[in-house]
Formats: C-alpha cells, structure tokens, sequence
C-alpha cells in the first residue's frame, strides 16, 4: 500500500512541473477524543470562516483525528459533533498565514439540551506542530506598535524592527537568524516581493497596512516548501459579509518639533521646513451578482487608498572655499603655497590670474573658473556650533515628495469545493532626491534628482477541493517595479561648459550627469561637487505556483514547483561618473592644497569609464520540493522533505554580459 502511495506522489509531482510554492494558507488539526481518552471516529467536523462564513466539513478518521488544509488566515468558529457526544464549539479561533493551529477535544456525554463551548482565545498560542522558530503581528498590532513607519515612508517593512532575530544594517539591508540578506525571501500573499538586483526587499511594493491581515517572520528550521533560511510573508485582508470601513490621516509639521540640536546659525537655531500629511482610507463588504448569487453573497471585496505629501527641506552644512581662495588668494594661510612648475613658493600665496599670468599653465585654469560657477561662497560664519563641524555653508534644499497607492482584493466563491481572490496594488512614488551612491553623500550644491518610483504587484489565487484527501492551490503572481531617476543637467551640457575636452560621450549623449571634482583633503574637509549617472532600473518576476495536498492516513504530504521568470535593467557603471569623469585633488602634492591644485587644473588622480547600454538581463528558476508530515501518534509528528532548485546564469539579449572564473 506504501509503494502504491509513493508511486502515485511521484506521478502527481511530475505532472505538476509547472507550478509554484510558496503558500500563505494554513491548517487546523486534531483529535477528538471520548472522556477516556479514546478515539471517536466518524465525529462530524464543521468549520466555519468567521469573516466570509465559508464552510469546511471534515469527518474524524479511525484514530479520530481530523485535518483541515489550504485554509486563508482568519478567524474560525470549529463546531464538532458525534453520536452519544454533546456538541463542541470553538468560537472566533485565529489562524495565521502558514500556521497549523491544532485542537485536541475531549467530548463529554450528551445531556438534555448540552453543548460545549470555548473561546478562540484559549487555543493554543506555542507552536506544537513543527520545529519552525516565526513571530506573526496581526492588524491591531502592526497599526498601534510606536513604529513610524507612516512618519517616513508608507511601506510596512518597518515593522522588521521589532521582529527578534532581524537586524538591519546602515544600507538598509535587513538579515534574519543570522543569516545574510540574501537568504531573505519577501512575498505578499505568496507573489515575490524582492528586488531581482539588489536581492533585498522592494518596500514600496507592499499593500497599505489598512489591507494587512498579517505580518509573519520565519526563521530556522523552515520546511522543503520554505527553503530559505528567512522568510517575510504579509497576508492580506479578505471583504466581510458586513461593510466596514476605515479612515485615517497623520500630520507632522516643523511647527511642532525642537530645534536642530547643536544648530546656531547667526544666532539662530535651525528648524528645517516639513509638513507632511499621510491620510487614505479602506473600505470592504460583499457583493451580490444578480442571476448568481441567490440570496447570499458569495463575493467579497476590500479597497484602500494611501496617500502621503511631504514638503521639507534638507539642510546640509558644507564647507567651500573662501571668496578670497577662489580668485587664488591664499594670503589667509600659514603653509606657503608651492608653485608647482619652478618648485618655490607663490608670492603672497597667490595664484597668478589674468595679466600676471607669465605662464599660462601657472595659472588659474578655465575649467576650475567654470565649475566656480556651480559652487557657492560661504554664507554663515565657521563655528564649532555648527554639529561641531567646520562648515562656512548652509544649503537647504526643497525635497518634496508625493505618493499614492491603490489596492484592491476580490475574493470569489465558486462553489462548496472551489474558491478564487484577486489582489492588484498600486503605488507610484514622485520625490526629488539629493542623494548620490558613488560619493556615498548627499549630493551637493547641484539641482536634486527627480525621481519616479512605479510598483504593481498581481496574484490569483484558486483553491480546489479535489476530494476531501485531496486540496490543489493555484497561484500566479506579477511582481513589476520600475526606478526612473533624472537628473536636470545632461552630462554632455555640463562637460561642454566647463570646458573638459577628450571625453568621448558617443554611447550617452542624453543622459544626466555631472563630472566629479573631489578636494576634499584639506583640512576643513571641503565639500566634493558632481554626479554619477541618471536612469531606469527595473526588476520583474512573473510566477504560476501550484501547491497539492494529500492525506493519505497518517500521512499529510504536501509537494509543488517554484517557476518564476525573473528579469532586471540595471545601469551599467564602473564607478564615479562614469564617462564623464572623476578627478581627485590632494594635498601632498604639487601646491601643498588640493583646492589650488583644482585652480590649476593638476588632479592627483583622473579616472574615466567608457560604459556601454544599460545591463537587461533575465533567467527563469525553478524548485521542485516533496516533504510529507507524518503523525506517528497524537503527540509525536515526523516532518521530512527535499527541494530541487535550479538557479541557471542570468542571459542578456543584448549579448553583453560575461563573467570570469
């Protein structure tokens, strides 16, 4: 009977190549029992799903236990019955996304008119049935836990705070277990969420919390289903048989905040302009389709909207040189000022311009003349105050920000052994941004990017009760995101005005850009001034997932394929901007000043990438897994499964990808 068993699993798992993993459902388990602890077979089993009020029937088998599986987190009323038994009732019991809850019953003898009832509540809350280490928020948690999630961005990732064994680094990397970033999968409702590039999580693409049933963390000891080491799955709501709604609106404003502290600006302390509003609302109930619904609804829905504004301003304390240095006088400085081409100090300290100029090397050049132009002079005066740093410049730059999000869930019952949802989320971010990755800083003194965020995320789920031994769940997921950053000044524009010459910018004539100019080695640490390149990045995966369940005994084997295409477009750079150049000054040569070295066009290093088409790049991924839960008696569970997965070389259709080994 085993062989015939292993050999039909094995049947059903070839036949199911084609599809996914990754559930979200879970399972009710237990055993009924008489008061002396013996089996009651036959009990009849209702399960009844408080939010929608779908139904579930299970008979108990010889050893009177029962097994409910593929159900979506929720709250559940468990009703069973048995002849001779008085009923038993479990009212309003939460089940959470991947959990099996179990309920061991003990019936008493029926009497005129008896029944017994327990609160949901009084389930059990430790994980008894697998080695598995996880921390679940619900709704009423993830919405009142002081995480200001609201107060920065609208992505829900922030509840990772408070999740024990999630650490995040200064990048925004998050590692669960111990484990490395990587080994993170994210998904909402089973559709991937994670950033094919970057191997992280895309924040934005999670649903607003106002659709969030259920925030899960899993870590160690995951199953063949669950391969990776951590995983960060979010469930969300279903529409009710009852309309409900919700609406919601923060405010912020620099009105309300402290001062800047250790700020002193002419005599002042500073409070940067913000005011920032994140307002939206929910909505979810049913829906009766004429001609065929008769009577009660069998569609429901839920809708948010999420808005967020934000105006503020990014004050940034730099340092620049002196008005005086600018026109090569640097009279103000104890250290004399070497000329680099007789090897004796400038008289005065200064710098020859214009007519003094006796040699035209050994003088100010026009390039650092024209890049004067984008760089300010001091506007408040040097003091220790100032976050005890040497800054002679404030700048606050406006850096708005607007999001909006839309989300949507249809959940369909088809008939009393089919059901289906449908969730599509929207969300598209418009910000200016003055951050630049190469300089790792701030950018300063240019015009702020304007950057695009684009976020759709779709699943279809259905969920098919083949016999009452045999559940099938069918998933496909799109998961699409796009960056679209630009920054004001074309990298060829720039280039032109400032007069560089022997740069070759044939593959980039369009793109926004600005030469980098790093003289930052003198004491003061002055401020460095360029940017790396604009453009798109992309990241896509398109599943289909099939999960099939079979209890077969003792057995509850469970075995499925994880296909996804996953595709990026990622920027092609090597480093500073690129093909337009980064140049480095240094103290320790030529002058003795790196900032007079930049006067007279002498950088102590040059470095120039010539970079080709933007990276496109996609692979399709596939993992077979089998694992089987084996009950060897009510108190002891064998767990056991293997997984397959095939992760092939990314390929480019542009031909231009290699690697080195």
């Amino acid at each position: 009977m085993l062989r015939k068993a292993s050999a039909l699993l094995i049947a059903i798992l070839f036949s199911a190549l084609w599809t996914i993993g990754q559930s979200t459902f879970g399972d009710i388990v237990g055993v009924v029992k008489d008061p002396s602890q013996g089996a009651v077979p036959e009990a009849q089993v209702l399960l009844t799903r408080v939010e929608d009020k779908s139904q579930y029937p299970a008979t108990t088998d010889a050893d009177g236990a029962f097994h409910l599986v593929n159900l979506k987190p929720g709250h559940y009323d468990l009703a069973i019955n048995a002849s001779g038994f008085a009923e038993f009732k479990i009212s309003s019991a939460q089940l959470d996304a991947r959990q099996t809850l179990r309920f061991d019953v003990a019936l008493k003898l029926a009497s005129a008119s008896q029944s017994i009832e327990v609160g949901g509540d009084s389930g059990p809350v430790i994980n008894t049935e697998n080695a598995t280490i996880g921390d679940t928020k619900d709704f009423a948690q993830i919405t009142n836990l002081p995480v200001n999630y609201r107060g920065a961005t609208t992505s829900p990732l922030a509840m990772l705070a408070t999740v024990p064994g999630a650490q995040q680094d200064a990048n925004g990397n998050v590692s669960v277990g111990g484990g490395l970033p990587s080994q993170v999968q994210y998904s909402v409702d089973g559709s991937s969420t994670v950033n094919i590039r970057q191997n992280g999580a895309l924040g934005n693409m999670n649903p607003s919390s106002e659709l969030i049933s259920e925030f899960k963390v899993t870590q160690f000891n995951n199953n063949a289903e669950f391969s990776q080491l951590g995983d960060v799955t979010i469930s969300t709501k279903s529409g009710t048989d009852k309309f409900h709604g919700s609406a919601f609106e923060y405010f912020q404003n620099s009105a309300f905040d402290a001062a800047v502290w250790g700020s002193n600006i002419n005599g002042s302390t500073l409070k940067p302009h913000k005011v920032f509003h994140t307002f939206g609302g929910s909505l979810g109930g049913p829906v009766l389709i004429p001609g065929m619904d008769r009577g009660k609804s069998k569609t429901f829905f839920f809708a948010d909207y999420e808005g967020n504004r934000k105006r503020y301003s990014t004050p940034l304390f730099l340092f620049v040189p002196t008005v005086a240095m600018r026109s090569g006088d640097f009279s103000a400085l104890t250290a004399p000022l070497t000329d680099p081409f007789t090897g004796k100090p400038y008289a005065g300290n200064k710098i020859p311009s214009g007519i003094q100029c006796a040699n035209s090397q050994d003088c100010i050049n026009s390039v650092a003349t024209s890049l004067l132009n984008y760089i300010p002079a001091p506007n408040i005066p040097v003091s220790t105050a100032n976050f005890g740093s040497q800054a002679n410049y404030l700048q606050q730059t406006p850096t708005p920000s607007d999001t909006n999000g839309f989300d949507l869930r249809v959940d369909r019952t088809i008939n009393s052994k089919q059901s289906v949802f449908v969730r599509w989320s929207w969300k598209r971010l418009n910000a200016q941004s003055l951050t630049d990755s190469y300089l790792n800083t701030l950018n300063s003194f240019l015009p702020p990017d304007h950057d695009t965020e684009h976020n759709n995320n779709l699943i279809v789920s259905h969920n098919y009760l083949i016999t009452n031994n045999l559940v099938n769940e069918a998933r496909f997921g799109v998961s699409l995101w796009k960056l679209q950053i630009l920054f004001p000044i074309r990298g060829a524009t720039a280039v032109s005005s400032l007069g560089l010459t022997g740069l070759d910018l044939t593959d980039h004539p369009h793109v926004g850009a600005f030469p980098i100019f790093n003289f930052s080695d003198d004491p003061g640490n002055y401020s460095p001034i360029g940017r790396d390149k604009d453009g798109t990045t992309k990241s896509q995966t398109v599943q289909f997932a099939d999960n099939l369940t079979w209890i077969k005994g003792r057995h509850t084997m469970k075995f499925g394929v994880d296909t996804r295409r996953v595709a990026y477009v990622d920027l092609e750079s090597f480093g500073g901007a690129d093909d337009f150049g980064a140049f480095t000054f240094d103290q320790s040569i030529f002058t003795g000043n790196a900032f007079a070295n930049l006067l007279l066009g002498l950088p102590t290093k040059t470095y120039i990438a010539q970079s080709g088409p933007d990276v496109h790049a996609h692979t399709i991924q596939t993992g077979v897994y089998g694992q089987d839960e084996f009950r060897l008696n009510n108190r002891l569970t064998l767990s056991f499964g293997m997984r397959w997965q095939a992760l092939p070389p990314f390929v480019s259709p542009l031909t231009n990808l290699t690697a080195f080994d």
